[in-house]
């Protein structure tokens, strides 16, 4: 049965240009990505095991701003090279991109002038990572904690072909969201 869904086509955007000539990004940086929210981000260097968290000792200023906090630390083009292998300092980060996704800068899309090859637009789509993204949270008061741990013990037992696992080696990526009550 043929999908006979009704859609129209998006034209792309001219070359737009600068005073001086130069061909303009074709997405605005503050066209996009901006968070709905007040929302804040501190990054602790380490969590020892049984220690509290005081959140009242973290200060809501303009240097922990949500928005600013993801624009500065992860950028999306890094996400794509995939031409080496990946270290894993860079795995984390990737992984931690995954769970904001919703939230990262855009790639800033630029055609060469005067060239005549290559598409008229570019379209890109995210095929894989959607359960990993933190977006539905974004619009709903939480704390959200994320982290690294390194050969930690495993929490629930698992089995492989009938055999318990017992030991865990490796880096466990930790995301615990906690919601807040909504004042009603």
């Amino acid at each position: 049965m043929s999908d006979e869904r009704a859609c129209t086509k998006q034209t792309p955007p001219k070359l737009d240009r600068t005073s001086a000539g130069e061909v303009k990004p074709w997405v605005k940086r503050l066209q996009s990505g901006q968070t709905l929210n007040k929302a804040y981000m501190w990054r602790l260097s380490t969590w020892k095991p049984d220690e509290p968290l005081f959140l009242d000792g973290l200060e809501l200023v303009a240097k922990n701003s949500f928005s600013e906090a993801v624009s500065e630390r992860y950028k999306l083009n890094d996400m794509f090279d995939t031409s080496r292998s990946v270290s894993n300092s860079q795995w984390q980060t990737r992984m931690e991109m995954l769970s904001l996704y919703s939230h990262l800068k855009p790639p800033v899309y630029q055609k060469i002038a005067n060239v005549t090859q290559g598409p008229e637009s570019h379209h890109s789509i995210r095929k894989n990572g959607r359960e990993l993204d933190f977006s539905k949270w974004f619009g709903r008061p939480c704390i959200i904690i994320m982290g690294f741990m390194l050969d930690a013990p495993i929490p629930v037992p698992i089995t492989v072909d009938g055999v318990e696992a017992t030991q865990s080696t490796g880096v466990t990526f930790i995301r615990w969201i906690y919601p807040l009550e909504q004042p009603q």
